[in-house]
């Protein structure tokens, strides 16, 4: 009988459940290698591409590039392998690089941003664009990530 990969949920696309990945209780994450040029820092939202585990900033603009979940850690190297959260919560003292302020404003919803590998409180409108939440900031330092299907703007 032939072994067969399990089906899992990536940030809501059905997929086969990549090297590395692993299944527990409560999946809040996997490993991905960053394939952009640059280092991708702690809470810099990232798409996979469909066919490996590789990870690149996401952003609102192109429909295949929705957010999967956000860098868990302090930084992946270019070409490196690291950790992408996908629940839970998110914590960081500065926020600037992801929102382009300090701290996060408790209570609102963040979405994903038309600049790459950013978040808005502001949801996209633009048609052609996507709309997609991420997460909603519990405190000015946390986010809850709660990533949902991505909806395109007509």
């Amino acid at each position: 009988m032939a072994t067969k990969k399990p089906l899992v949920q990536y940030g809501g696309q059905i997929d086969e459940l990549h090297a590395g990945d692993l299944i527990s209780g409560d999946v809040t994450g996997f490993t991905g290698t960053n394939n952009n040029a640059s280092p991708i820092t702690i809470g810099q939202p990232v798409y996979k591409n469909s066919t490996t585990s590789q990870v690149d900033l996401a952003d609102a603009t192109d429909d295949t590039k929705n957010c999967i979940g956000l860098v868990g850690e302090a930084s992946i190297a270019a070409s490196a392998t690291g950790y992408i959260q996908t629940g839970e919560s998110l914590t960081m003292a500065d926020w600037t690089i992801i929102i382009g302020s300090t701290n996060l404003t408790p209570g609102a919803d963040y979405y994903l941003d038309t600049t790459a590998g950013k978040l808005t409180a502001t949801a996209p409108s633009t048609s052609g664009n996507i709309t997609q939440l991420v997460g909603k900031a519990v405190s000015a330092t946390e986010l809850l990530l709660t990533i949902r299907e991505r909806i395109l703007l007509a």
